[in-house]
């Protein structure tokens, strides 16, 4: 199974492998820079929360350890602990696409052609519908159709 790291962090590399081999970058990889994006933009949006959750915190010590009126502060971080937490379920969620999309889940059986009408002698590469069976044909030097 290709690591979703090196898929990201590679991506254009992916692509260009995918097409040496002969398959479709567009139809094994789907729509991962889009999943992926947001998943980045949800982690990024939490962070960018924790660190204000985190700011308003001191502030609570603070103005507490002076004696002073902390309600204001106090309401405010529970209010970026709950956006926090929608942002990492956000996070999680894109992750979770991700890998069930490299794991490469398949159509129900009514739906997928029968494989017997697709068999051509001439042709012996693997046929490869998913991410992992591409990066397995990849790595074992094997052609693909598609």
């Amino acid at each position: 199974m290709l690591d979703l790291n090196f898929v990201r962090d590679n991506l254009a590399l992916v692509e260009e492998k995918l097409r040496h081999r002969g398959m479709n970058p567009a139809e094994v990889l789907k729509d991962f820079r889009a999943i992926d994006g947001e998943r980045r933009q949800a982690i990024t949006a939490a962070e960018t929360l924790q660190a204000r959750r985190n700011r308003a915190s001191e502030e609570i010590a603070r103005l507490k350890k002076s004696g002073q009126d902390a309600s204001a502060q106090i309401l405010e971080t529970k209010e970026l602990r709950e956006r926090i937490q929608e942002s990492e379920k956000k996070a999680a969620e894109q992750e979770a696409r991700l890998v069930v999309q490299q794991r490469g889940q398949r159509l129900d059986e009514q739906e997928q052609p029968d494989r017997a009408d697709q068999h051509d002698d001439e042709d012996s590469r693997p046929h490869c519908e998913t991410l992992e069976d591409a990066v397995s044909a990849l790595g074992e030097g094997g052609r693909t159709s598609r």
